[in-house]
């Protein structure tokens, strides 16, 4: 079973994987990452010794040459870190702004390779967009996980030289300040805890709420939202998710206004205690105005460098929780076993399903039962029933887009399952009912990454019917399909989308082709025209023809008629017609209008 349902990926392990991810793709990114923490933390110690000394200098010895160094000092040290750090910063974003664009990839890649049943998954559709969106809020992604990296690696040593500054001061300063920035840390991970809680109730809202919105700009809804009037219903429901956003987001900011408040008040009071003992300290004589300055920036830098690398690191643990399930998703693991056999030698395939049962994931219902069928080569299978049989079922099975519950499915007595997945893969050619076509150009459509063979698509998009059509096109086969990405782009009616989804199938030139009721849209006559013209086309090859109508039985060697997830009746036309009771003559009757003959169907 797939790891799906992992609850917990760790912070290390999820911050390793982002850091590896990134050293792989830039060999230089570890020298640039040390390169600005070192200067990162340097960058107070500038502001906190040259005033003291300069301050100690107009008040005591007034030495010009002095005031000038101290001063040249201050303002070159900053010149200097400052110029080298934005390089260092453009270069680490150059390189962030890259391994975000990678990441992105990662999560595409991942959903066009990933088990197709998880692709039907609630809960894994629920953790790619937590994935996406993980890489999308403010400064995640890789840009956040290198900034808080440097934040907390140069307060650390940041702390470290401040140690010094304060090694003539009491102990009880620093413990004050530690106390403060405790405090404050403590709140903060109650705030990281309910931010994350916050963030886990929207994910799934904001899913619905670019569903909607999506399909309210994509034209092939167009026409039915508004013959329909659903476009009150999908904004009631995209309204339904901004109301549970605004609702999420209210309370997200109301407490976040209050533990800002608490924190501002702790820090006040911080800076009234501070205050107070070293001016005390300057009454008494104790230190000089430059040491007071002094220490004052330096408590100042010890409570930023404090709470600089508590907070970071309560942040970067609050981001590895969101970018978790970037890796849980990346790291998704495979149902189905990939299989490593080749094909078998023979290559008169012989398919057979052996008692297969078959139930979807998270499902107790049984689609297909105790099913054994055996298709042999070169057969021509028409598979019939009302819809909810289990005959798309039954295709997804036969092309391993799922596994059978129990039973086995054997390809000239082979387990499908221990065969090379891409090499089975390539024995089909399906046309599902629900096919896609893509916003390419037709001849991408056709060829997808099949290979550039003009002589070949020109066969054929002329048997497939579309030569035609092909001739009044400007751009011919580079024409564009939809107009999302070229104005000139063309929206082909259903019936010619359908014959570029077959020409398609043609292309591919597989063994085995599969038609999944990819004609149901049309009427009865045109889908047996069709299906008549296909079978003529497809000579020598297998081939399944799947519908509920029966305008593919007429032409085909044999029949199987499904039932419940049954199979119930196996046999010829002429056979099945025999049976005067059984379902499939019932069925063909009630349908008989429509198929008296093709002679009759051309002249109607």
């Amino acid at each position: 079973m797939a790891k799906a349902n992992r609850n917990h990926v760790g912070t290390l392990r999820t911050l390793g994987y982002f850091y590896r991810f990134t050293w792989r793709h830039n060999k230089r990114y570890p020298l640039y990452l040390v390169l600005s923490i070192l200067l990162k933390a340097v960058v107070p110690f500038p502001n906190i010794l040259f005033p003291k000394y300069i301050i100690d200098e107009l008040l005591g010895g007034k030495s010009i040459e002095k005031l000038v160094l101290y001063t040249a000092l201050l303002i070159g040290s900053n010149l200097v870190i400052s110029s080298l750090l934005s390089v260092c910063n453009h270069l680490l974003q150059f390189i962030n702004m890259r391994t975000n664009k990678l990441l992105d990839f990662v999560i595409i890649n991942k959903a066009m390779a990933m088990d197709y049943e998880h692709i039907e998954n609630a809960s894994v559709l629920n953790m790619s967009e937590k994935a996406t969106s993980s890489m999308k809020w403010g400064t995640w992604g890789m840009y956040g996980v290198t900034s808080k990296t440097v934040e907390i690696l140069a307060g650390i040593i940041t702390l470290a030289g401040l140690g010094y500054v304060f090694s003539t001061v009491e102990w009880w300063i620093v413990a004050l300040v530690l106390l403060f920035v405790a405090s404050n840390m403590y709140f903060g991970a109650k705030l990281s805890e309910a931010n994350h809680r916050f963030w886990g109730k929207m994910s799934g809202y904001n899913r619905m709420f670019d569903y909607f919105r999506g399909i309210l700009k994509d034209f092939k809804f167009g026409k039915d939202i508004r013959l329909y009037d659903a476009s009150g219903l999908i904004l009631s429901r995209q309204q339904e998710s901004i109301q549970f956003n605004r609702k999420i987001s209210g309370e997200w900011s109301s407490l976040n206004v209050k533990y800002n408040m608490l924190f501002n008040f702790m820090n006040v009071l911080q800076q009234m205690m501070l205050y107070g003992y070293f001016a005390a300290k300057v009454f008494a004589n104790a230190i000089t105005i430059g040491s007071f300055t002094m220490y004052i920036a330096a408590a100042s830098a010890l409570k930023d460098s404090i709470e600089n690398v508590f907070g970071e690191t309560l942040r970067l643990r609050e981001q590895a929780k969101y970018l978790a399930e970037f890796v849980r998703f990346a790291e998704l693991e495979d149902v189905k076993p990939r299989g490593q056999a080749a094909l078998p030698a023979e290559r008169d395939f012989v398919i057979e399903f052996r008692k297969v049962s078959f139930k979807y994931p998270g499902s107790s219902e049984m689609i297909l039962k105790d099913f054994s069928i055996t298709i042999p080569f070169g057969q021509k299978l028409s598979v019939v029933g009302m819809n909810g049989a289990g005959k798309t079922t039954f295709i997804k099975l036969l092309t391993r887009l799922y596994d059978p519950t129990e039973g086995q499915i054997l390809l000239n007595g082979v387990d499908i399952r221990t065969i090379e997945l891409a090499e089975y893969e390539k024995l089909f050619s399906v046309v599902f009912q629900d096919f896609a076509i893509f916003a390419f150009s037709m001849k991408e459509n056709i060829q997808m990454t099949m290979g550039d063979q003009a002589d070949k698509l020109h066969e054929v998009i002329d048997k497939a019917g579309l030569t035609s059509v092909v001739e009044t096109l400007d751009k011919g086969v580079d024409t564009a399909v939809y107009t999302y990405f070229d104005e000139d782009g063309v929206e082909f009616s259903g019936g010619e989308t359908q014959k570029i989804a077959l020409a398609r199938s043609l292309y591919k030139d597989a063994p085995v082709v599969v038609l999944d009721e990819p004609t149901a849209a049309l009427d009865p006559i045109a889908e047996y025209e069709i299906y008549n013209r296909f079978n003529e086309i497809i000579s020598g090859k297998t081939a399944v023809y799947i519908s509920h109508r029966l305008s593919s039985c007429r032409f085909c060697d044999v029949i199987a008629v499904f039932h419940q997830g049954r199979l119930i009746q196996y046999g010829s036309h002429d056979e099945l017609m025999l049976e005067r009771e059984g379902k499939y003559a019932e069925m063909f009757n009630a349908q008989a209008q429509y198929y008296v003959d093709e002679g009759s169907a051309q002249a109607g």
